[in-house]
Order: C-alpha cells, then structure tokens, then sequence
C-alpha cells in the first residue's frame, strides 16, 4: 500500500512538473518561420490565424549566414522601416536604411555608399561591416548584400523589382531581442519572441 501511495505520489509531481515545463518556441507572441532559398514565411501570433507571405526575393546563405531582404520588413509589424539618402556631387550618394522599433525605442542605421553610372544605368554599393543600434557601433558578423544596377532612391517603393538588400537575419533579429533557432532536418529559420 506504502509502495502504491509512493508511485501515485511521484506520478502526480512528475506530471505538475511536466505541465509547467513548456519550449519557449510554444509560448511566443510572434514567431516568423523562413524556409531557406524559398520566398515563402509564416507569421504567426496567439490567437490569430496563420498568415503565410511570400518575401520578393528568397533567403540566401552567405558566408554561413542567412540573407533576408529588407523589403520583409515592409511588409510585417516587426519593424518600422525608412530610407534616406544623401548626395554627394552628381553621382555619389550616402544612404541609410532606418530600423526601429516604435514600442521599444530600439533603432538600427546601416549605412550604404553609392555611386552611379548614368551611360550604363548602373549602381555600384559599398556596405559597411558595422551598424548603429541604439548610437552604438556593432560589428555585423558578414556584410549586407546589395544586389541590383540601379541608381539608389529615397523610399523602397521606387525600387526596381530587381533590386535587393539583402541583412543578415539572425542578427538583425537577434539585435531587436528575438530568439532565432535554426533546424537542420527542414533548412528553415525559427524567429520568435
């Protein structure tokens, strides 16, 4: 009967215990799931359906790293995003691509140097290794990637359809205080907080 009362008991606190054990991945309010070289992301949020988007150009790895499009963060409530842009002389051109997140003040500048070649209509990009968050300087772990031949512009709408800049994703997430897990066995990118 003791042995009984033992195993019953131990039964009850190992199943208290397992109740309040749960992944932080399943207890999130949001979370982005990025299939690599696909277009396609999943948002999703308590409560709410599943939205599934389709990105404008697809995650890449470079340099072991996964490349995302800024243009994702048009399109999602994780980030506000801008453009600015500075000329120097006819064909030179300072742009910065502004990151912030209204509810906890956080804000990332990258920096971008152009010049642009009106007989081709093409662009050359320098990027920087290093960003602003929050006024301090951090070293980015592989340069963002500027794809495209054209001349830079002042907001992403007028960007040609063929024209990307490509962020490393685990760190621009990790930076505004996401957890981002990657899982081998689906080449897919967990993001969620």
């Amino acid at each position: 009967m003791f042995r009984l009362k033992l195993i019953l008991i131990c039964f009850i606190m190992f199943s208290i215990t397992m109740i309040g054990i749960t992944k932080a991945e399943d207890s999130f309010q949001e979370k982005y799931s990025f299939q690599i070289d696909s277009v396609s992301v999943s948002l999703e949020k308590p409560n709410q359906e599943i939205k599934n988007l389709n990105l404008v150009h697809p995650i890449i790895i470079q340099e072991d790293r996964s490349m995302l499009d800024t243009r994702f963060f048009s399109r999602v409530e994780f980030v506000n995003m801008q453009w600015k842009n500075e000329p120097h002389g006819d064909y030179k051109y300072t742009i910065w691509l502004i990151l912030n997140k209204p509810e906890t003040k956080d804000e990332m500048i990258i920096q971008m140097e152009f010049t642009y070649f009106p007989k081709t209509n093409t662009a050359q990009c320098i990027t920087n290794d290093t960003v602003l968050f929050n006024d301090k300087e951090l070293k980015l772990p592989v340069k963002p990637i500027y794809k495209g031949n054209q001349a830079p512009y002042s907001t992403l709408s007028d960007l040609d359809p063929n024209t990307h800049y490509l962020l490393p994703l685990r760190f621009v997430f990790e930076t505004f205080g996401y957890t981002v897990e990657w899982k081998e066995e689906t080449r897919e990118i967990v993001v969620y907080r």
